[in-house]
């Protein structure tokens, strides 16, 4: 028997993406946890803040965020690495994931790190 699915969930089962394309990602594997200090970060970030498409689609990217969190300049060059890379095949994160990026890019060098120049990442 045929089994239906509900017209905002993918062939997957996952829920559909904008556009009714599938996630460029599958969502955390079961099992999947993340860990103290990544949970930590979040718990600090403001409520407007929540990076869901981030640590839905790539867990992995809000892992290494939260373990260079400290470090400004690192912090700085994974930012400049994530949101304008020039690597050939790459085409870069879905929309919804870019925006969370260059949001808590925004946030960090306003509110976490004011002194360095992380400006030209809330342009878009």
């Amino acid at each position: 028997m045929e089994q239906r699915r509900h017209s905002s969930q993918s062939a997957s089962g996952l829920p559909a993406a904008r556009g009714d394309r599938p996630p460029a990602r599958p969502a955390i594997a079961p099992g999947f946890t993340l860990n103290t200090a990544t949970l930590t970060l979040l718990d600090t970030l403001p409520p407007t803040l929540r990076l869901i498409a981030l640590r839905s689609y790539y867990p992995h990217v809000l892992v290494h965020l939260a373990s260079i969190w400290s470090d400004p300049l690192r912090m700085l060059d994974e930012f400049h690495a994530l949101l304008e890379s020039d690597r050939p095949h790459r085409g870069g994160f879905p929309p919804e994931v870019a925006n969370e990026v260059r949001q808590l890019a925004d946030y960090y060098f306003r509110t976490v790190h004011p002194g360095l120049d992380g400006s030209h990442f809330a342009d878009g």
